[in-house]
């Protein structure tokens, strides 16, 4: 729950990053750059895919979800840890109450390393469970600065599909060496490219 509130304080503290001038106005070629922000919002990749990038929203979708499950993972390891580590307590507590005045010095020794063992490894485990988190929340924040970024040039009709390759045919007066008058019609061909991301 706690893990949950951060990221919730950490979202809400940047939603006024993406907060929309008050004197922009509205497209007129019905694109909005808010539909493609508030379906990545919701589930990222979501508004990628609303804007017929297929192959960017679905990349969008699996890294995002490939770090939720990372999330969830190193949430499992860490409550495996903790409760490794209540129980190598718990059997030091039992063998200190159980033989007080007579208590073995190597077993007791042996079990209170075992306790400092398991607690290393639970507060390892917290530790990448932290990272993990914060990895996720990162990935958030940045699909959703890419959301906006992309979501303004769509709006305004720059966005185009990977590479455009145009081939023009043009027609200029150009000087013929073996011709007898000084200027003929030559054919030029125009070749245009651009990427287009």
């Amino acid at each position: 729950m706690k893990k949950f509130l951060i990221l919730l304080l950490f979202f809400f503290s940047f939603s006024n990053v993406f907060a929309a001038p008050e004197d922009e106005q509205v497209p007129s070629s019905g694109r909005s750059r808010w539909d493609i922000i508030w379906r990545s919002a919701v589930i990222p990749g979501w508004g990628l895919l609303h804007a017929g990038e297929t192959k960017k929203g679905i990349f969008a979708l699996s890294t995002f979800a490939i770090f939720v499950g990372l999330e969830i993972q190193g949430h499992q390891v860490l409550e495996h840890r903790k409760e490794k580590y209540e129980q190598s307590k718990d059997v030091l507590d039992v063998y200190l109450l159980g033989f007080r005045e007579n208590a073995d010095p190597v077993t007791l020794v042996t079990l209170q390393g075992q306790k400092e063992i398991q607690h290393l490894e639970y507060e390892n485990a917290a530790y990448k469970s932290q990272v993990k988190l914060g990895l996720l929340v990162l990935k958030y924040v940045v699909q959703l600065g890419f959301a906006n970024f992309y979501g303004i040039k769509w709006e305004k009709g720059e966005i185009g599909q990977g590479l455009r390759f145009d081939v023009d045919k043009d027609y200029v007066s150009a000087p013929y060496q073996g011709a007898v008058s000084s200027s003929s019609l030559a054919q030029r061909f125009s070749l245009t490219y651009s990427f287009v991301f």
